[in-house]
C-alpha cells in the first residue's frame, strides 16, 4: 500500500509538527524494524515538510556512517 504525506505549508509551525507526529505514529505502528521505521520517518519529514534533504548519521567507532535518508545522494 502506498501512502503519501502532505502538510499544508501555510499552517503554523506548531500545527505542522502535530500533524506530522500523528502521521509518523501511524507509519511506525506495528513495525518493529528500526531501519524500516527510520526510513519512513525520513520520508515523512522530507515530503511532509517539503525539506530538501533529511537523514540520519550513526556513530560507528570514531566515524559517522550514513543511515536512512531521503533526498539527493548524500556526501560521506
Amino acid at each position: 500500500m502506498s501512502e503519501s504525506t502532505f502538510i499544508n505549508p501555510s499552517l503554523p509551525t506548531a500545527e505542522k509538527y502535530l500533524l506530522l507526529e500523528e502521521q509518523v505514529k501511524a507509519l511506525v505502528y506495528g513495525e518493529d524494524d528500526l531501519i524500516a521505521n527510520l526510513s519512513n520517518i525520513m520520508a515523512a519529514l522530507k515530503y511532509g515538510l517539503n525539506y530538501f534533504w533529511v537523514g540520519i548519521y550513526k556513530v560507528t567507532g570514531d566515524q559517522l556512517v550514513l543511515g536512512p535518508f531521503q533526498g539527493p545522494v548524500a556526501c560521506y
